[in-house]
């Protein structure tokens, strides 16, 4: 078991890292090699595989990638979330891939009743890509609205007064 772990954790490094350098065939083959080995961890391991698939410009297999797994997995919220995240954050993305994000998102959203900040922030910016910085000000009203913590709630307070300028958020990583 502690051998198994120990290859687990390699290829999840070698995995990280490809990604890192933006190595996809690299980073391919080494998803590729965990779920052959783990074949349970699939699901875990989709916003890679999406991640991997954009990285290779193979648009037609992202996307249905991206809607295969959201469709089978629509009470997955975090998963949903990450998903459409992923596709929001892609330099010129295909408008079928925005729309794609779009519908993901809110299904992630529907998923935890609307009650999920993170899950809010990425409505917001979808909705902001998709033109419609109104819906994308209420997402982000909201997120502010239900963030716990003041470095949370500062954090979308920043993204919603990017929207209400017309601006969209420069991306970091979520809190």
């Amino acid at each position: 078991q502690h051998q198994e772990q120990k290859q687990y954790l390699e290829l999840l490094d070698k995995l990280i890292r490809a990604e890192r350098g933006k190595d996809w065939d690299a980073a391919a083959a080494a998803l590729v090699e965990i779920i052959q080995l783990w074949p349970e961890q699939q699901a875990g391991f989709a916003w890679h595989r999406l991640l991997v698939l954009l990285g290779q410009k193979k648009f037609d297999d992202a996307y249905k990638f991206a809607e295969s797994f959201s469709d089978n997995h629509p009470t997955d919220a975090a998963r949903q979330n990450i998903i459409a995240w992923t596709l929001a954050t892609q330099e010129s993305l295909e408008p079928r891939l925005l729309a794609l994000a779009e519908k993901i998102a809110e299904r992630a959203n529907r998923a935890v009743q609307g009650c999920n900040p993170y899950v809010l922030d990425t409505m917001a910016r979808v909705q902001f890509l998709n033109g419609r910085t109104n819906e994308a000000v209420v997402s982000a009203q909201k997120a502010v609205e239900l963030a716990s913590e003041e470095d949370e709630k500062n954090f979308y307070r920043n993204c919603l007064a990017h929207y209400q300028q017309g601006k969209l958020p420069d991306l970091v990583d979520k809190l």
